[in-house]
């Protein structure tokens, strides 16, 4: 053994024998000529081969949106609640006129949305024992995705809400309708829906124009008429004869 191996044991055994705790050993020494530690060592983490899972979450594919259902083009109605048009006018500004009808309850709101192409907008009504709805079913300004449901178009909902006994206003050509219903009144539901809304009277037509005779042309004279058609000129009247003169007598 050399000295540098023999040397560590010896003080240990001193220290021991005086009470302590022997040293911590050294560690051991690397060997110059192996080029390695004689200490265990962890494992290198292997590295991902390329393309492997990185610990990463993997991408979802995007999702497409769904596409906004086409914008109705349809003109302006000529019929107005609370001085718009009706459709412009706001739920909230009908409920107004409602309300100062007394046809409104404290704490009643507009309720609706849209749905594809049309939207729709409705509030309770209640005066008394009476109670019923006034909707208002019209093309969307700014349509949105159809989705799993969709707005019963006006034309279709005409139908159903007079079976119900509702008064109904439907716009054919702005393509919107408007309900007033109170349950089991239609007559006061008819008379609610001409207080809030004015209904333009259909334009009147202009009168057929007549047929536009030409002048008949007068026909030409013919160059030569038959005697026949030349009116016949009235015979001159005879000239009364002479009477003769009486026979002179012979003379004798």
């Amino acid at each position: 053994m050399t000295l540098r191996t023999v040397l560590p044991f010896l003080l240990s055994a001193v220290f021991v024998a005086c009470g302590g705790s022997p040293p911590p050993a050294e560690a051991p020494q690397t060997d110059p000529s192996q080029g390695k530690s004689d200490m265990p060592t962890e494992p290198a983490a292997e590295k991902p081969a390329e393309g492997g899972d990185k610990g990463e979450p993997a991408a979802k594919p995007e999702e497409k949106k769904a596409e906004p259902a086409p914008k109705l083009d349809k003109p302006k109605s000529a019929s107005t609640a609370a001085g718009k048009s009706l459709s412009e006018v706001e739920g909230t500004a009908m409920l107004d006129e409602a309300k100062k009808l007394g046809w409104i309850k404290d704490g009643t709101a507009v309720g609706g949305g849209t749905i594809g192409s049309y939207e729709q907008f409705k509030f309770d009504i209640e005066k008394g024992k009476l109670k019923g709805f006034v909707e208002v079913v019209r093309p969307a300004a700014t349509p949105t995705a159809a989705g799993s449901g969709s707005l019963v178009p006006p034309a279709e909902l005409k139908g159903t809400r007079e079976k119900d006994g509702a008064a109904v206003h439907h716009d054919e050509a702005a393509d919107l309708l408007v309900v007033v219903s109170i349950e089991g009144k239609n007559a006061d539901a008819k008379k609610l829906l001409g207080q809030l809304v004015k209904i333009a009277k259909a334009a009147a037509k202009p009168p057929a124009k007549p047929a536009t005779e030409k002048p008949a042309t007068p026909a030409k004279p013919a160059a030569d008429k038959p005697a026949a058609d030349k009116a016949a000129t009235p015979a001159k009247p005879a000239t009364p004869a002479t009477p003769a003169k009486p026979a002179t007598p012979a003379k004798k």
